[in-house]
């Protein structure tokens, strides 16, 4: 069984037993096949070729061969229509992130940084393995200055609170606040990088490593970010939490 403190990394739905809530969309609206779908994939293959500012909505009703009024009718405007597209991608991902992660804890196990990691990282990698779309999609993303796409992309990240940070706490309960924050930011960094697959390192390094399936990789990463994080800490250790009577909890 779970402690008290793994039980309260769980979404909520997950802690009372109940299944947990699907993750369709991440807040993107439900929405008919046909030409809504058509709407999707034209938006994403713009704003990925083009960027979102540049995308005028005309261009997008005509490569899905719809009329003007089929992004209000279908999704109301173009910024949620950017939203939608995105999570249609990421919405299965962090489903089946949140699945993996609220097995961990259930399993009542000690938790372990690989095990976390690699619940986190495979089913991104395994997705961008799969689909040019995603890797395009995901790199565009991650690099488009523009203020808006920053606050849509978390918009659809954050639709519901990631279990990595909580999960990873309750492995690392030593490291203090500034540390703890420094090695997840590299975690997402690195992870990011890698998924966004911009060619830089193979450019850097004049190497003809193929990178355009990251399952084979997924080992390396892993095991690499894991040692990181699980390095002896830097900062002196994170104070206990203390009890409601002052005194320290053992």
């Amino acid at each position: 069984m779970p402690s008290p403190r793994q039980r309260s990394a769980l979404p909520p739905k997950a802690r009372s037993g109940a299944k947990p809530a699907s993750e369709d969309a991440a807040g993107a609206p439900p929405v008919a096949a046909g030409t809504a779908d058509r709407l999707l994939d034209a938006a994403e293959a713009l704003f990925v070729e083009r960027g979102y500012s540049n995308v005028p909505v005309r261009d997008i009703v005509a490569v899905a061969g719809a009329n003007l009024g089929a992004i209000p009718y279908h999704y109301g405007t173009k910024r949620s229509l950017f939203k939608a597209v995105l999570a249609r991608r990421v919405g299965p991902i962090q489903a089946a992130r949140r699945q993996r992660m609220t097995e961990l804890v259930e399993s009542g196990r000690p938790l372990r940084i690989e095990e976390i990691l690699r619940a986190q990282l495979e089913p991104a990698f395994c997705a961008s393995s799969a689909s040019a779309a995603f890797r395009r999609l995901t790199g565009y993303a991650v690099i488009d200055p523009n203020p808006e796409v920053k606050q849509i992309v978390s918009e659809v990240l954050d639709a519901q609170e990631p279990m990595l940070p909580k999960l990873l706490r309750l492995a690392c309960p030593e490291l203090s606040e500034r540390e703890f924050f420094w090695r997840l930011y590299c975690v997402y960094g690195a992870a990011v990088y890698i998924q966004a697959d911009t060619g830089r390192m193979q450019r850097i390094l004049r190497s003809a490593v193929d990178t355009s399936d990251l399952m084979p990789a997924l080992d390396y990463v892993v095991a690499f970010l894991a040692s990181g994080f699980g390095s002896p800490h830097l900062d002196p250790p994170a104070a206990p939490p203390r009890s409601r009577t002052g005194n320290p909890k053992r």
